[in-house]
């Protein structure tokens, strides 16, 4: 069972009554709920607390608010970013998800369809996180074999480790370059 507890939850709501009622909604679950007064903040604020998911409100200045987002997938790529909307900006929730939002949620919405949307977030930051973190110890794992077996004198094997086996692709670039030089 997940701890709604452990996922940290930025809010950027322009209208400070919705902010209120989603906050305070958004209790019953027990997650840890970190309000933004400005959108501008948002990158900082997700650096430092390693937030988890952002809500996201583009129903007003939609366009600042996607440089926003480019900002955070560029800085914070992990961080999964769900975007609160309504019928009047389909263009910018088409473009906040070419940028990379997570999903949009229309207005008005249950919260409990936002809980689970929050929840599939996270789930894809760790599931994102953790494939990530995956790739780069194989990745350090066969340079490390590979350095290993060079420093050794192994050259093929080692090699075959880096993933350049193939002494053919080294030759017929020499001779390309040769052929260019001529």
């Amino acid at each position: 069972m997940v701890r709604y507890a452990l996922i940290k939850v930025a809010l950027v709501i322009d209208d400070p009554s919705l902010q209120e009622v989603v906050v305070r909604r958004l209790r019953q679950f027990d997650f840890e709920l970190l309000p933004v007064e400005s959108a501008y903040e948002l990158p900082m604020l997700v650096t430092k607390n390693e937030t988890d998911v952002v809500l996201l409100d583009i129903r007003l200045k939609g366009d600042e608010k996607l440089q926003i987002l480019a900002e955070l997938k560029k800085a914070r790529p992990a961080t999964e970013v769900i975007l609160l909307s309504n019928h009047d900006c389909i263009h910018w929730v088409m473009e906040g998800m070419r940028i990379g939002a997570f999903d949009d949620i229309p207005e008005p919405f249950e919260v409990e369809i936002l809980s689970n949307r929050i929840l599939a977030a996270w789930r894809r930051k760790k599931s994102v996180k953790k494939s990530i973190g995956s790739s780069l110890v194989r990745y350090f794992e066969k340079t490390m074999m590979a350095a290993t077996f060079a420093q050794a004198g192994e050259f093929e094997t080692a090699r075959k480790f880096s993933g350049k086996d193939d002494t053919s692709e080294t030759i017929s670039d020499n001779a390309s370059e040769n052929e260019k030089k001529s």
